[in-house]
């Protein structure tokens, strides 16, 4: 699969869509995807408009460094939860696999973490210790969720939590005896810094609200995972249909939804895009930013909800050592010394929290993180190299001053994205509690809103800038399916006056100045629809009565909305009904000097359902395909714009491929809309069965030799995003746009090559990756030895050149081998049907 999510997408801009959405993060593409795959907008109805050269927003994942090709995430990087996570599913559903770092959330519920290690300075805290400080935290926890819930909760919801906390050391019985013991302010303290790595925020900046509603806080339940493969796979696997949708390098200045249907889209290249609608995917700190410009300004509670929000700040600091010297199945270490005092005050820098990433990816490196405002100083005043150093002390501090010197180190600074101007958005003191859902509220019945920020439940999450997308598409899927719905009952209440279908009908309601309209004007009949406003799929919402409240502008005054509550009169244009269809005209030069071009002509024609007229039949042969001279003509009828133009695509396609009888052909075609001469039941379908071979022809001369057709148009060999192939170390297969199609025959006749697995290491060999001898087979010589040159240096073969014996690396290898062994049934299977014909053909 192509990596949609690394590579920019250019797609011609149209001037005017039905759904506009601004931001191809998981949000944005989610939305898009959702609208697609309702059946009720195609991809001309669909524009996604992304500022920046790359898709997936605060989604990314890029490799360490060339020396070290591990995947890391420079964005979201968790499966906060297994049960119940959509993620879950879609990584089934993908083929995506997890590695379970901690049965529970790792940051509220350290405890169910194994090998969570507690330092002290130098000194590791024993297993009983840690256990028990761990129970106090779970303690800590336990009474700001009871403090939440019960009726003295509003009294501190204006409190920060570090306030609360404060509060209850001082207050709760229980609290005061666990404060005599050892180090208990350093301990509480580690709490603290924990919460902040969950939320983003510092205490400053939390208040008791995040305890309310469950222990869960923003995850789902089970296990917490890492996706080893990165997490772009699912940007990648959701972005797949919208190839044609996305446009990348698309920055929006302005949303101008004042006029009374639809929106004008400002880019800021000069560019201008209308829609009926629009989906806005930012970031939460962008529309802060004012960077994107609304007209008119946005409703006072929206704008009162994103002063009251805030990004948080998530900085990764991830360091490469040359060696692991740390405890290699530690899953995080944590320390409770905040300070050396030996040290001045200079160094600020501190990371209560470090990950092992040698556990979770086989390579010695180590990520800490800073949080909140604390990340936001230190991202302005300090170099990546000051910041990875800073960690290398802690570690000398940790573990003794023959810690090695690092090697290499790679930093985020989301705060400095100027299309995210954060890692992800926070519930804080100042919020409210409804703030999420003003956030999302729909403006004008045209402006949506989605992204993470606005689910009140998975609110930072990735959950929950997924779930928005899907709701913002479920939005105007609704409104599309209700207008249809109108359509259809009114083709049911005039089944002897409508003869088209009720998806043709156009719909009015009302006349210029939004006033209804009314009896007379049905009465006298309206000459000029002009100024009307029309009621399509996704323009307005019709309820049993007329119009309901989210048909009419969210401006009006409750009296102006009770007094348009009622029946509505609707007027009904019905198009033209007679039928039309969608004539290909066009020819084949050379065609009688190449058997089997008729008969493919025939099979593409008949696949996409057409038709030809009995009026041209001349004797007992159709005029649909016939030769002029050399020439094969083509005149055939579609039902559908959609299948002509995918025969018509089909058609052009043979030229370039490989053993198709068109290959090297001169094809040309039209397609103009014609009226049939009578009914559809006058036509007549066409059909393979209907092939009369010429004097010349036989519909199995179709099948060229493998051995002497072997050219291909290499059309990706430059393609940037095959290069990382050649390029990767791990990687002794060269995955070509060649040995893609050999392999695949999505434009062969069949696959020239198969695969099958030979062995497998039991351990890592490279890195977290496991090694796999694989048999290459060709079909015939010819393609062995074009085979041969896309292998890298190192690979086998047999005596006869036919087989070839290389390998790979993977990360899977339970999943890389099962998916080999289906294909390379598959394959199997398809050669011997060829052979069998073959056969029956000699």
């Amino acid at each position: 699969m192509p990596n949609l999510s690394s590579e920019p997408i250019e797609t011609p801009l149209e001037a005017s869509y039905r759904v506009v959405v601004i931001g191809a993060g998981l949000a944005g593409v989610s939305a898009a995807n959702e609208l697609l795959s309702s059946g009720h907008f195609d991809t001309s109805d669909v524009c996604v408009l992304e500022a920046q050269t790359r898709i997936g927003g605060r989604v990314q994942t890029k490799s360490f460094s060339d020396s070290l090709p591990v995947n890391v995430e420079v964005g979201a990087a968790w499966i906060h939860g297994t049960e119940g996570n959509p993620f879950a599913a879609l990584a089934k559903q993908f083929g995506i696999s997890f590695k379970e770092i901690s049965p529970r959330n790792p940051w509220l519920h350290p405890g169910s973490c194994s090998n969570f290690l507690l330092f002290d300075g130098s000194r590791q805290l024993s297993n009983q210790q840690t256990a028990e400080t761990w129970a106090w935290q779970d303690l800590l926890m336990r009474k700001l969720q009871q403090l939440a819930r019960s009726d003295h909760g509003h009294e501190h919801r204006d409190k920060t939590l570090s306030a609360v906390v404060e509060h209850l050391l001082d207050s709760d019985r229980e609290l005061l005896e666990v404060m005599g013991g050892v180090k208990a302010r350093a301990k509480i303290e580690l709490f603290l810094r924990l919460m902040e790595a969950w939320f983003g925020l510092t205490v400053e900046d939390l208040n008791l609200d995040v305890f309310v509603e469950t222990d869960l806080m923003g995850d789902d339940p089970g296990a917490h995972c890492i996706v080893p493969a990165g997490m772009e796979r699912f940007i990648d696997h959701l972005a797949e249909p919208l190839q044609d949708v996305i446009h990348t390098n698309v920055s929006v200045a302005s949303i101008n939804y004042d006029g009374a249907d639809g929106v004008i889209i400002e880019c800021n290249d000069g560019r201008r895009v209308t829609a009926d609608r629009v989906i806005v995917a930012t970031s939460l700190g962008l529309l802060q930013s004012g960077k994107l410009h609304f007209q008119p300004e946005l409703p006072a509670v929206k704008t009162g909800a994103l002063k009251r929000s805030k990004m948080g700040q998530y900085m990764k600091v991830l360091v490469q050592f040359p060696e692991v010297f740390w405890p290699k199945d530690a899953t995080f270490m944590g320390q409770l010394q905040t300070k050396n005092s030996s040290e001045g005050t200079e160094r600020r820098i501190y990371f209560p929290l470090v990950f092992n990433y040698h556990l979770a990816k086989r390579v010695p490196i180590l990520e800490g993180v800073l949080i909140g405002d604390n990340a936001s100083d230190i991202s302005a005043s300090f170099t990546d190299e000051e910041i990875a150093h800073a960690l290398f002390l802690q570690m000398q501090e940790t573990f003794g001053p023959g810690v090695p010197e690092p090697i290499n180190h790679f930093i985020t600074r989301w705060d400095q994205d100027q299309w995210s101007v954060g890692a992800y958005s926070c519930v804080t003191a100042r919020n409210a509690h409804e703030d999420p859902d003003l956030l999302k509220q729909t403006v004008a019945n045209r402006v949506l809103f989605a992204g993470e920020a606005v689910d009140p439940k998975y609110q930072g999450a990735l959950q929950a800038a997924y779930f928005s997308g899907l709701e913002a598409a479920a939005e105007l899927v609704a409104q599309n399916l209700s207008v249809i719905a109108l359509k259809k009952a009114i083709k049911v209440e005039k089944p002897d006056t409508i003869k088209v279908e009720a998806d043709k009908l156009q719909l009015f309601v009302a006349k210029r100045d939004d006033a209804w309209l009314t009896e007379s004007d049905v009465k006298n009949g309206v000459k000029d629809t002009t100024g009307l406003k029309r009621l399509d799929a996704a323009r307005s919402r019709i309820s049993d009565v007329g119009l309901s409240e989210d048909a009419v502008k969210s401006d009006r005054s409750k009296e102006e909305v009770a007094a348009l509550k009622g029946p509505v009169n609707v007027m009904v244009l019905t198009p033209d009904a007679e039928k039309r269809f969608w004539l290909v005209t066009g020819s084949v030069d050379n065609a009688l000097a190449t058997k089997g071009i008729r008969f493919r002509v025939y099979r593409l024609v008949a696949s996409y359902l057409g038709y030809y007229d009995p009026a041209r039949r001349v004797g007992d042969k159709d005029n649909a395909l016939w030769y002029e001279g050399e020439t094969l003509l083509i005149h055939s009828l579609f039902e559908t714009r959609e299948n002509a133009l995918m025969f018509d695509n089909a058609l052009h396609d043979e030229c370039i491929t490989a053993l198709s009888p068109l290959n090297g052909h001169n094809v040309s075609t039209k397609l103009p809309w014609t009226s049939t001469p009578g009914e559809l039941s006058e036509l007549r379908r066409i059909y393979s069965r209907d092939y009369v071979p010429h004097d010349t022809e036989s519909p199995q001369a179709s099948m060229g030799s493998l051995s002497t057709t072997i050219s291909l148009v290499d059309y990706c060999r430059k393609v940037t995003r095959y290069t990382k192939y050649d390029d990767d170390p791990s990687n002794r297969f060269a995955l070509s746009a060649e040995v893609h199609e050999w392999y695949d025959a999505r434009v062969l006749v069949l696959p020239v090559m198969n695969i099958s697995v030979e062995s497998v290491s039991e351990d890592f060999v490279i890195g977290n990756r496991y090694k796999v001898n694989l048999i290459v087979r060709a079909l015939d010589a010819g393609f062995a030895r074009l085979i041969a040159l896309r292998l890298k240096e190192g690979f086998v073969a047999s005596d006869d050149g036919l087989e070839m014996r290389t390998f790979v690396y993977v990360l899977n290898k339970e999943v890389f081998c099962k998916c080999m062994e289906w294909k390379c049934k598959e394959v199997e299977k398809k050669w011997k049907e060829h052979n069998d014909m073959a056969s029956a053909v000699d």
